[in-house]
């Protein structure tokens, strides 16, 4: 795909790849502005179900206009495949923030980041649209602290403020930032984002995940089902008493 036009845009490299998708850089033929083009992994092409979800993501976007949420350019299909073009956002994810520069975010900062996130997931959720994958991979971070929300992949609309259940009581998420009733695939509702906020905003606050990412998925969807959500102060001690309060409410 390097070096084609795909509507005007010219895809000058490859930003991230993953199984269901590869994320582009383009850049606007005339206009020079860039953008992020996702394309359908061809494989998964020919299957209506991966496809439908692809749609689904571009459709979904479409409802959402926010500072804080990754904003639609296009959605289109051609010979080349199907793609969802959308804002360019030049910065990180959270997790490779946090991994990489800062380490535990300090208090005050890190409710500038989250307030943003919050703010994001209210204007889903006033759309009647739930996230259902906020984890730090998810959210984009640029030099100035602006937070953007992406991938909504596996995001879904309520009909009628409905809580909905998975199809076929599926598991779909990351499973150390699912909430336990996703984890079950029992009904959702608004708050399964809430709780994965709260666990973000344990991983934030302390650097580390409330589960160690080495264990079976098994091992740790039997954790977030069964046991309380971790204390924070036990993994970083500069965790206060109000964001322990907090992180426990969410979750």
């Amino acid at each position: 795909m390097i070096g084609k036009y795909l509507n005007n845009y010219e895809i000058d490299e490859i930003i991230e790849e993953g199984g269901m998708s590869t994320v582009y850089l383009g850049i606007h033929k005339y206009l020079k502005k860039k953008a992020a083009v996702k394309m359908l992994n061809p494989i998964l092409q020919k299957n209506p179900q991966y496809k439908a979800r692809f749609f689904n993501e571009a459709k979904l976007l479409s409802r959402l206009n926010h500072p804080n949420i990754v904003t639609l350019y296009d959605y289109f299909e051609n010979d080349s495949g199907t793609f969802i073009i959308t804002e360019y956002v030049k910065g990180q994810t959270l997790d490779e923030y946090v991994d990489l520069v800062t380490g535990p975010v300090p208090q005050s900062r890190a409710i500038k980041i989250i307030l943003q996130v919050l703010d994001a997931v209210g204007h889903m959720h006033s759309k009647n649209i739930i996230h259902r994958d906020i984890k730090p991979s998810n959210i984009m971070i640029t030099s100035d602290d602006t937070v953007k929300l992406i991938d909504f992949g596996i995001a879904k609309h309520l009909r009628k403020n409905q809580a909905l259940i998975t199809q076929g009581g599926s598991k779909l998420g990351t499973t150390i930032f699912m909430s336990p009733q996703q984890v079950k695939g029992k009904v959702l509702d608004r708050r399964t984002d809430i709780y994965s906020i709260g666990a973000t905003l344990f991983y934030v606050l302390t650097g580390q995940y409330p589960y160690d990412k080495n264990l079976s998925e098994y091992d740790i969807y039997n954790k977030i089902v069964t046991q309380p959500f971790p204390d924070p102060a036990a993994f970083y001690v500069g965790v206060s008493d109000k964001m322990k309060s907090i992180i426990r409410k969410a979750t």
